[in-house]
């Protein structure tokens, strides 16, 4: 299969061959291989769910008369090998061709153009990528990770002050496009579908919230999205006025959290639906998490709209500028922090800002080997799932009822 692996692409005829099979037609894109004499008096009639005679072939016992049991016959024979003939051979029925005809996605998992280039181009992954085989750096994303934190290290050199005026843009910004993309998926076939996958409840679905897994999706998801736990609040809200209402802040960050997320949402699932309706597929079949739906799922949608160029620049600007908001907030907490242990360091924040830079950027080279996917997933999963939970409920216990309120108040 690596020989597989490594061809740009593969002809049918090359597929069938592999498995030991033969291509019928040049318009088919069908994999046909020879199958044994079946018996459908047993496995016929246990496929529609009926008791097959003892004593006789071709025959289901279900109390209608031989033209009813040819039929159902015939309609066995179309479901298993897509013939409606069938012939008696020794005493038994069979299908008349004797082939099965078997779909290329069954024979060969083929994999979408994105997906192919996000593991092959941009990761530089291949069969052979495993934790025992990371693979050296790959030079386009080492070159990424210092232009990222490069742009955030001029950002933050000169304060929370520049930084707040950045930060106007990239938060607006996400806002703008969500809307654009919501508009335009809302026009696109399938889009209720996905939609309605989306917000209607069934019991498949309430039932998974017995399943621990959901709740621990919900708490990563919340505690990425909002930041508790991470300093990041606590940092920028210290650079407010002495009688700024905190608590109004709070209830509104909270609030418009948890609308982003419904509302960013609806935009997902329109294109998820308008994937699932271009496939033929269900909406849970197409539904990808993580970056499976950031850098697959979704560019692979983004690809068969109208003016693609147009709207991949506009997905992957506001990824980016997530992004930096993230890590703009993370890097001020780190340098505050530094700064407020050392006092003496404040008259030199721009070098402390461009040291934490640099700290990042060699701790993140080890996830730009052709490898470095396990790594972001192996932290990710530490470092953002019940970990962080349980840190924030230590946190609160200990400020709360360790430290007290009445001394955060004076405070």
């Amino acid at each position: 299969l690596s020989a597989f692996w490594r061809k740009e692409c593969t002809p049918v005829e090359d597929l069938c061959q592999h498995f030991n099979m033969t291509m019928p037609r040049a318009d088919e894109r069908v994999c046909r291989k020879p199958v044994p004499p079946f018996l459908l008096d047993m496995e016929a009639c246990k496929l529609i769910k009926l008791e097959p005679f003892k004593n006789g072939p071709a025959r289901c016992k279900n109390g209608t008369n031989e033209e009813g049991e040819d039929m159902i016959i015939n309609l066995s024979c179309s479901i298993l090998f897509n013939s409606k003939e069938i012939e008696l051979t020794n005493g038994s029925a069979s299908c008349a061709d004797g082939y099965q005809d078997l779909p290329l996605n069954k024979a060969y998992k083929r994999v979408t153009a994105s997906e192919d280039y996000f593991k092959r181009g941009m990761l530089g992954m291949d069969s052979e990528t495993t934790w025992l085989n990371m693979g050296g750096l790959k030079w386009e994303l080492v070159l990424c990770l210092a232009g990222a934190w490069a742009i955030v290290c001029l950002c933050l050199i000169k304060g929370v002050q520049s930084s707040g005026k950045v930060v106007y843009f990239t938060a607006l910004f996400p806002y703008l496009v969500l809307t654009i993309l919501l508009i335009h998926g809302a026009m696109l076939e399938g889009a209720y579908k996905g939609i309605e996958y989306y917000v209607y409840p069934t019991a498949d679905k309430v039932a998974k919230l017995n399943n621990v897994k959901v709740w621990s999706d919900a708490a990563t998801q919340i505690f990425y999205s909002l930041g508790p736990s991470f300093g990041g609040l606590i940092t920028l809200a210290s650079y407010n006025r002495f009688d700024n209402n905190c608590h109004r802040d709070a209830i509104l960050i909270a609030f418009a959290n948890c609308g982003t997320s419904i509302f960013a949402g609806f935009v997902i699932f329109s294109i998820i639906g308008f994937m699932a309706n271009s496939a033929g597929l269900e909406v849970e079949d197409v539904i990808k998490g993580g970056t499976g739906l950031a850098f697959i799922a979704y560019p692979d949608a983004v690809a068969q709209m109208p003016v693609p160029p147009l709207w991949s620049f506009l997905f992957f600007t506001m990824l980016i500028t997530l992004g930096l908001d993230s890590q703009f907030t993370m890097t001020e907490t780190v340098t505050t922090a530094v700064l407020d242990q050392w006092p003496k360091l404040r008259d030199h924040k721009g070098k402390v800002v461009t040291a934490a830079s640099f700290v990042g950027f060699i701790l993140g080279l080890s996830m730009c080997s052709r490898g470095g996917i396990f790594m972001f997933e192996l932290i990710n999963w530490y470092s953002a799932s019940w970990s962080l939970l349980l840190l924030a409920i230590i946190e609160v216990i200990l400020l709360m009822y360790g430290y007290g309120f009445r001394r955060v108040f004076e405070n």
